[in-house]
């Protein structure tokens, strides 16, 4: 392939070096996700990272483009998008992978607790009377409430948590990357 042509070897090359730094921010977020449980106060910082992760990624893909763009040529939308798309289940694998190592060898129960307690707050459950969520517990619980949800949260095995993070990636990535390549994208 010409000077001028894409190369897929050097997009995947780079996808996997920038998903590892957007899988540490994202297992980051999640961490403060987990420390917020007990401390409400956290709730900002973990969703404000979360959002933050797709202006990262909106960076990281400028950032290649910069690096590896022959000048005249321009970056299409193809492949802004194939490399965002790979970078982001790139850092969706590596964010599977902490959660199931977590879930399944050092956590013993703690999130779920952690969000059990939180539900039980006084203030916490005035807000599901107040929304309605409370009585659609009920429903789907029987008479289990917040308990009953918890229990079948924590008997989901950590490999199934982890699948669902890949999961959710694949179905999220093609709608994020194709906005992030029209951010991105230059014309020769």
């Amino acid at each position: 392939m010409d000077n001028r042509g894409f190369n897929f070897k050097q997009a995947n090359a780079f996808a996997m070096q920038y998903g590892l730094y957007l899988g540490l921010w994202g297992v980051t977020s999640l961490a403060i996700f987990v420390m917020s449980l007990s401390m409400p106060a956290l709730s900002l910082v973990s969703t404000t990272m979360m959002v933050c992760s797709l202006i990262i990624a909106a960076r990281l893909t400028s950032r290649y483009r910069h690096q590896c763009a022959t000048p005249g040529v321009g970056f299409s939308f193809g492949r802004g998008f194939l490399f965002t798309f790979l970078t982001g289940l790139y850092a969706s694998l590596w964010i599977a992978l902490i959660v199931f190592i977590y879930l399944a060898y050092f956590d013993h129960g703690h999130v779920f607790d952690a969000y059990e307690r939180m539900l039980q707050q006084p203030e916490f459950q005035a807000e599901l009377e107040r929304s309605g969520v409370s009585a659609q517990l009920e429903a789907m619980s029987g008479d289990g409430g917040v308990t009953a949800l918890v229990d079948a949260m924590r008997v989901i095995p950590p490999a199934v948590y982890a699948t669902w993070i890949i999961y959710l990636t694949l179905l999220t990535a093609p709608f994020i990357s194709a906005i992030i390549a029209l951010i991105n994208r230059r014309r020769a």
